[in-house]
């Protein structure tokens, strides 16, 4: 549906074409009265021929309702006419102005639910980047090992050649109340809180029909600590999946896909 046909502010609207055909109907109606009273007078004296000027009160009464019985249906004609043009017209106004009120009231609503998505969107990775912070903040922190080492999470994901340091940091790490055990537990919990704003963020772009880096960002920047922790079983199989694909989960995607008959 084109809008613009109706828009009071569009100059091909039949609102402005009305109007300014106005003038010109009027002056049409101003002709025709008068060329049909030329024609009501010519019969008049057609029949009558030239009557002199008469005194008589009753003459002027008869005369006058000769041309008043002629020509006042005529004129409640085009007053008739003129009635409907202008409730015709008066019409269309309205019509624009429930279309202009309706899509200015949408504009506004889209308006509202854009800014809304990008506060959403905003605090979403707000959150996202102080959970990076403190994740980040666990894997650099120097834990003191029971075999009298000292190593970060980021050490031992890089010198994952080095067995010996590996391997008594997984032993602590299932021991309560080591250094090992507690920088774990917080990182499976800072691991799943990543997953779950992931999640919530992607379900917001799919949303808004919008596409961004973020979820990518993250994986490539937590998917050597995913794999580290996973291949040493100190995180699971569903929470390393999720952290590899971003924060998104295939099979769930996959389940719909197939319910839906996509696959």
């Amino acid at each position: 549906m084109k809008k613009d046909n109706i828009n009071p502010e569009n100059d091909n609207s039949p609102t402005n074409i009305y109007v300014e055909l106005i003038p010109y109907i009027a002056i049409t109606f101003v002709i025709l009265a008068s060329i049909i009273a030329i024609i009501v007078f010519g019969f008049y004296i057609y029949d009558f021929g030239e009557l002199p000027r008469s005194d008589n009160n009753a003459a002027w009464g008869a005369f006058g309702d000769y041309i008043g019985g002629l020509l006042n249906p005529i004129i409640a004609f085009f007053a008739l006419i003129a009635l409907l043009l202008a409730i015709y017209i008066q019409k269309v106004e309205l019509k624009a102005a429930r279309e202009q009120l309706t899509e200015t009231n949408q504009v506004m609503k889209d308006t509202r639910t854009h800014y809304e998505n990008e506060a959403k969107k905003s605090e979403l990775n707000n959150i996202l980047e102080k959970t990076g912070d403190r994740l980040d903040k666990l894997i650099i922190e120097n834990l003191p090992l029971s075999s009298s080492n000292r190593a970060t999470i980021r050490q031992l994901i890089f010198l994952d050649g080095l067995g010996s340091i590996s391997d008594a940091f997984v032993d602590d790490s299932g021991k309560q109340g080591t250094y090992a055990h507690m920088a774990v537990n917080d990182i499976k919990l800072e691991l799943s809180f990543l997953i779950y704003t992931l999640m919530k963020y992607n379900k917001l772009l799919a949303d808004i029909k919008e596409e961004s880096e973020i979820s990518k960002y993250y994986k490539s920047r937590y998917q050597k600590l995913s794999l580290f922790l996973y291949k040493r079983r100190l995180i699971d199989e569903n929470t390393h999946k999720l952290i590899m694909n971003g924060g998104v989960d295939i099979d769930v995607i996959l389940e719909e896909l197939q319910n839906n008959g996509s696959l």
